[in-house]
């Protein structure tokens, strides 16, 4: 890294003057280019790592038959004990919604615990596994657009 050009001293000439102008700013243009590189690199980590977090993690296939449907809310709500209890709404589950877990929120890069008690809008295509063998439908992923 370029050291900054030392200041001229009392008495110079113009031409001189001039010269330790132009260094120094050629040497502030090279720091200032180095910054935005780094400020670049940083910014694209930053992104891919967004990107990575909206994704939900990969876990087991879903068992059995799925239905996609269109999100419109994640609602919040608690059960008689006081425990987080979360739904997404959309579809044919637009009064109760289906059940979803915090991690899989997590997984989204959606933090349960930010969620407003009652509907919070939110837009997603969803993967659907119905109620089977005295389940509850659950939410078991994204669909693919």
């Amino acid at each position: 890294m370029n050291q900054p050009t030392q200041p001229p001293p009392d008495k110079v000439t113009a031409s001189e003057l001039r010269e330790w102008m132009q260094r120094t700013e050629t040497n502030l243009k090279n720091l200032l280019e180095a910054q935005l590189a780094r400020l670049a690199a940083i910014d694209e980590a930053i992104e891919k790592l967004s990107a990575q977090r909206a994704q939900p993690q990969a876990g087991p296939a879903p068992s059995g038959e799925t239905e996609t449907i269109v999100a419109t809310a994640i609602v919040k709500s608690y059960d008689p004990k006081g425990q987080v209890m979360l739904h997404i709404q959309g579809g044919r589950y637009s009064r109760h919604g289906v059940r979803v877990w915090p991690e899989y929120l997590l997984a989204l890069g959606i933090n349960p615990e930010a969620l407003q008690p009652g509907p919070n809008p939110w837009s997603k295509r969803v993967l659907v596994q119905p109620a089977e063998n005295g389940h509850a439908p659950k939410a078991v992923g994204l669909a693919q657009a």
